[in-house]
Formats: structure tokens, sequence, C-alpha cells
């Protein structure tokens, strides 16, 4: 039986050697009650949304 060579040019590495990401990844919350950043703790902005009133159309029959 043949010895393989671990170190082989055409040896392939399905696991790649990962380095950690220096850069800190934040996830921003979904849940429209959270007011407060969880990892600073400052308040979020707000933004006013004016919305159409459209039951005139459904009214009018």
């Amino acid at each position: 039986m043949e010895l393989v060579k671990l170190n082989d040019e055409n040896s392939f590495d399905p696991t790649p050697k990962l380095k950690s990401n220096p850069v800190p990844i934040f996830f921003i919350s979904f849940n429209w009650e959270d007011n407060y950043c969880f990892h600073c703790g400052e308040e979020y902005t707000k933004t006013t949304i004016k919305v159409l009133e459209i039951h005139t159309i459904y009214t009018n029959t």
C-alpha cells in the first residue's frame, strides 16, 4: 500500500482555516415594542408614517 502525502499541491482541504472577523456583528430587534438597543442601550429613532384613509372607498356602495 502506498502512503499519501498530506501536503501535496493537488490536495483539497474541504475545511479551510477560518479567521475570526475583527468587526463585530450587531443584530437589530424586529420586535416593534423594543425601544432601546440591546448593545449600547440608546433609544431607537422613530419615524412618523402617515396612514391614508381608504375606508371611504368601501363605504360609498
